[in-house]
């Protein structure tokens, strides 16, 4: 089944953590399944939290000296192996759609458009952003 990365948030139910993770800025490799994607962090920026199982992946950085339990900004990488076949636009729209339950008033989107990944997997990049996260009840 095709491997569809992302750059959502996805809820980190029933992953196994990873390895302690390095606090270095620059260019991170962060393993997504059996590939490297390679990002390069803002200055001030650390690797936080990191988890994989057979399903999907979470990794996430924020700048140095807070926590991934109280930020400011944060970078994530979120993938998924789906259940049935989607284009990698209409799986990152899906996605999206958890962040405009959030944060109705605050969300924001833009596509970037489809991308080209190594080895010709179906890519797609797209920014989501919730200015302020509306507690569920």
């Amino acid at each position: 089944m095709q491997q569809l990365l992302k750059t959502l948030a996805l809820p980190a139910l029933c992953l196994t953590a990873l390895p302690a993770l390095a606090e270095t800025t620059g260019i991170v490799a962060v393993p997504a399944f059996d590939q490297l994607v390679a990002i390069t962090l803002p200055e001030g920026f650390v690797p936080a939290y990191a988890a994989q199982n057979d399903e999907a992946m979470l990794w996430e950085a924020i700048p140095r000296g807070e926590t991934v339990e109280n930020w400011t900004e944060m970078i994530t990488i979120s993938g998924v192996k789906p259940q049935q076949e989607l284009s990698a636009s209409d799986f990152a729209r899906y996605l999206a759609r958890s962040y405009l339950n959030a944060c109705p008033p605050t969300y924001s989107d833009t596509d970037f458009g489809p991308t080209a990944v190594p080895g010709g997997a179906d890519a797609f990049a797209k920014w989501v952003s919730c200015g302020q996260v509306v507690a569920r009840r």
